[in-house]
């Protein structure tokens, strides 16, 4: 429990005189009226709002805080890009493969000319 004295602008005079007209703790200031602080001696309209409003403010701190939220759970994508990954290895593997198989069909090709260019008529002198 907060000491009423902990409210800024109360004393040990101050803190006796509210506790004689009823205001025992830190909440029952704060959940008091300017007008009902206006009865205490010595307490005009100024002074009671600002007590007020101090008291409050340490009760709110006073209070336990709610427990935290729990932490919302992030979904790993590093499964999906392994996954990504092998699937561009794949096609990686298979455009080399095309390529290879082009390029030896190329080469073929080169040699079937070769091979007809080797059996054109020669020129007659």
């Amino acid at each position: 429990m907060i000491p009423i004295t902990s409210i800024k602008g109360i004393g040990p005079s101050s803190a006796l005189l509210l506790k004689t007209n009823g205001f025992t703790s830190i909440k029952d200031i704060a959940e008091a009226s300017v007008e009902q602080l206006q009865n205490v001696p010595g307490f005009g309209p100024v002074r009671a709002a600002s007590i007020i409003e101090d008291a409050a403010r340490l009760l709110a701190e006073q209070a336990p805080s709610p427990a935290p939220a729990p932490a919302p759970v992030i979904k790993k994508e590093g499964k999906k890009k392994g996954k990504k990954k092998k699937k561009d290895k794949k096609q990686t593997a298979k455009k080399k493969k095309d390529t290879k198989k082009s390029d030896t069909a190329k080469l073929s090709k080169k040699e079937n000319k070769t091979k007809k260019g080797s059996g054109k008529k020669k020129k007659k002198k």
